[in-house]
């Protein structure tokens, strides 16, 4: 129990961080750039959660780094990503947008949770790991082929 409490204690800390430290970033790099490097980061951290199976006395300090160091990235995309997806969207239709990303995103949930347990009782838990970890890391491949990445300001209008 002390394990999953410092666990969950570690994304409170790092969403915290995130959610602070999202502004200054774009404000720094610019909010395409923040968008890219927080989703490629979230990604590579994504890797410590399959390292914690494979090297087990190491497990508590890899999982707690993975959770606290994805939660930051999840934050920092999420101001950023809702922010310019705000700006760009006229009034009318911010409920209808916001609506369909949220049926996208969560709707998709339950749809991995099915294709996690089947991979993970056909392959075991440590290769379901590796294929997910591997999958977080290139979600970031859409961004890299739009045009976000050249975006640096959040602009209405």
């Amino acid at each position: 129990p002390d394990a999953v409490g410092l666990v969950f204690a570690a994304g409170g800390v790092g969403a915290l961080l995130g959610s602070i430290g999202a502004g200054p970033a774009r404000d720094h790099w610019g909010v395409g750039p923040v968008l890219l490097g927080s989703q490629l980061s979230f990604g590579l951290c994504g890797m410590l959660v399959p390292l914690a199976v494979m090297f087990p006395s190491h497990a508590l300090p890899l999982v707690v780094a993975a959770e606290f160091l994805q939660w930051v990235m999840v934050l920092v995309f999420n101001v950023n990503a809702v922010s310019l997806r705000q700006a760009i969207t006229p009034d009318r239709l911010l409920g209808r947008v916001n609506g369909t990303m949220r049926f996208i995103v969560w709707g998709s949930r339950p749809i991995g949770s099915l294709l996690g347990g089947y991979l993970g009782g056909g392959i075991g838990l440590p290769g379901t790991l590796v294929v997910g970890a591997f999958g977080m890391l290139v979600a970031f491949l859409p961004l890299l082929a739009s045009p976000i990445p050249r975006v640096q300001s959040i602009d209405a209008g």
